[in-house]
């Protein structure tokens, strides 16, 4: 079984949909950066700090490389399930939803 929880775009095939989660994320996002909550390069700054991360760190900017630091293009939840189809998951789908966010499931 393999879980993937990230974000996953509506995109050109359901504007309106993409316009309002567009609009909750950053409703959202100034809400909690607004109450003290660390963006995603202040939290891991606090992880490339913390020396029990060390190695964790370590692989992960291996892993990237130069790339780290640059967003990939979001892809469809469809793109996601159909991958996982051709990866040879006989059973793949949508554990839980909330606007543009997803936990997909695959079984082998």
């Amino acid at each position: 079984i393999v879980l993937n929880g990230d974000d996953f775009a509506y995109g050109d095939a359901a504007p309106t949909l993409h316009r309002i989660a567009q609009q909750d994320t950053a409703a959202l996002r100034a809400e909690r950066l607004g109450a003290g909550a660390d963006d995603w390069d202040e939290w891991w700054a606090a992880a490339e700090a913390e020396p029990s991360l060390a190695d964790v760190v370590a692989r992960r900017t291996a892993a990237w490389g130069p790339e780290l630091h640059v967003a990939p293009p979001k892809v469809s939840a469809t793109f996601h399930l159909e991958t996982l189809r051709n990866a040879g998951f006989t059973e793949v789908g949508t554990v839980w939803q909330y606007l543009e966010d997803y936990v997909v499931y695959g079984v082998r």
